[in-house]
């Protein structure tokens, strides 16, 4: 969390995104859900996402050969994977 609000302070225009426990985290733009970001303009921006379990899977997996990640959002593409 601290690193993303770092992040933001040297980079304004940059958005945050994330959760601890579910609930949005204060300062942020936008939680974990899809549909919250789903609407957004990200065209061009950076995005800098934290989430309580997630970030820590993937930062655990980073010796992995291959890493897929999947959610309702993206189900149609991971069946196809």
């Amino acid at each position: 969390i601290e690193t993303a609000l770092e992040l933001r302070r040297r980079h304004p225009g940059w958005l945050l995104a994330g959760e601890r426990h579910a609930k949005q985290l204060p300062g942020f733009d936008f939680g974990n859900s899809p549909t919250q970001i789903e609407a957004a303009d990200l065209a061009g921006r950076t995005l800098v996402h934290t989430t309580h379990a997630g970030t820590q899977g993937l930062v655990n997996a980073r010796l992995a050969d291959e890493v897929v990640t999947g959610s309702l959002v993206n189900a149609a593409a991971l069946v196809r994977y």
